[in-house]
């Protein structure tokens, strides 16, 4: 089922599809107090969104493929220049199929990100800006961690 070393080729091309999304969110702009505790509130249940997405990605790989390997080692070829010939025409189908299933499972996951962030009084890019501050500002992630612990 979910062996963490096949779930961490999925999170990488999860990653790297959201990531360039919010490369360009950063701002000058400081973080409020207020800004902080809603983003303390809501941190911890967009993991559980992102989380449960990336469960439901590997889902789709196990519904579709007996082999999460087999099912890397396909996307690797589709990637990769000169490398196409790795699968047949049908697990490629599976291969597109199970890509489709990932793009809806993960609108839906973002959808249920911004409804949830919306709910604590942030919009998503200004959720995003937060937490790369947090990244770079140790004061500013030791006082989350303040906020959050108070949870």
């Amino acid at each position: 089922m979910l062996n963490p070393k096949n779930v961490l080729p999925l999170l990488m091309i999860f990653l790297i599809g959201i990531s360039g999304a919010f490369a360009q969110l950063q701002t000058a702009e400081s973080v409020s107090d207020k800004e902080l505790k809603s983003y303390a509130k809501v941190f911890p249940k967009v993991q559980e969104i992102d989380h449960q997405a990336q469960v439901d990605m590997v889902n789709a790989v196990d519904k579709k493929w007996l082999d999460m390997e087999k099912f890397h080692r396909i996307h690797q070829s589709q990637t990769a220049p000169g490398d196409k010939d790795y699968a047949t025409e049908a697990e490629l189908e599976l291969y597109r199929e199970t890509l489709a299933l990932w793009d809806d499972i993960q609108t839906e996951a973002r959808k249920k990100i911004i409804k949830t962030v919306r709910k604590e009084g942030l919009t998503l890019d200004r959720y995003m800006d937060i937490m790369l501050k947090v990244q770079e500002d140790t004061d500013l992630r030791k006082k989350l961690r303040e906020y959050m612990d108070r949870d």
